[in-house]
């Protein structure tokens, strides 16, 4: 089961329905998005986006099982048999990965895609950055991050890009949505950030998405620029009131629950 792709990410990151629910409407739809923007909805798409998991979830192998023996307090993602199972085909998995990669990027040449060049550079660098962000553990990692938050959502939709100002609008879109939330939510776990926000972090995302939402719609209004800003941006301030809606009525339930107690 673990040869496969998205299976890992599923077995340690993303178990519960609730976080694949999460999963799926903070990484997969985004993607679909920026690809119907484009006009790529398509099975080419999910050949991009499953080789770019493939290099991700190299990442959490090499954490889990590398990374985490040189940590003080590592978080185990897995049962003890099951991380030592993992642990003696870590060469294995990592290689049917990159395999699976690879196959994705020789598939998409042959199909005709000019910019597979910049697809194959991607993956390539996602692998190096993040094996990066697995040794540095510091405030770094904030940076680290950001970068790898960026390529992670630019992989699977660069190859789509008819023109370097597509990949621009890729690259400035998915920053201020994706890259910089990232990098401040990874910040906001260091005692010496802890305190630059004004408002909790869920309040923080939601008024941040809906000053992108409002910068966006103003460009558009006026200039006739931004609609893929304003498509993101919208849905991200959708999902995220949404979250803090429930999150705040579930909150209320268990008081109301711990008044009756």
């Amino acid at each position: 089961m673990l040869y496969l792709p998205f299976s890992y990410t599923f077995l340690t990151r993303n178990r519960t329905l609730p976080y694949k629910a999460a999963y799926v409407l903070t990484y997969i739809i985004p993607i679909v998005i920026i690809a119907f923007y484009f006009q790529h909805v398509d099975i080419f798409l999910l050949m991009s986006l499953t080789g770019t998991v493939c290099i991700y979830e190299i990442g959490y192998l090499e954490n889990d099982h590398i990374t985490v023996q040189f940590e003080k307090e590592p978080t185990v993602r897995l049962k003890c048999e099951d991380q030592e199972w993992v642990r003696r085909r870590l060469p294995v998995l990592s290689s049917i990965r990159r395999l699976y990669a690879f196959l994705s990027a020789v598939i998409l040449y042959f199909l005709g895609y000019e910019t597979v060049w910049l697809y194959m550079f991607l993956l390539i660098g996602l692998d190096m950055v993040y094996a990066l962000h697995n040794v540095i553990r510091s405030r770094w990692n904030c940076l680290t991050l950001g970068v790898l938050t960026l390529m992670k959502y630019l992989t699977p939709v660069a190859v789509f890009a008819s023109e370097y100002y597509d990949i621009f609008k890729m690259v400035l879109v998915i920053l201020l949505l994706c890259s910089i939330v990232r990098s401040v939510e990874h910040a906001n776990k260091y005692r010496a950030f802890s305190n630059i926000f004004l408002v909790e972090y869920d309040y923080f995302r939601v008024l941040y998405y809906l000053v992108m939402f409002l910068v966006s719609l103003t460009s558009w209004f006026f200039f006739k620029q931004g609609k893929l800003l304003l498509w993101l941006s919208g849905y991200f301030l959708i999902y995220r009131s949404l979250c803090v809606l429930l999150i705040r009525r579930k909150e209320m339930y268990n008081k109301k629950e711990k008044e009756l107690d």
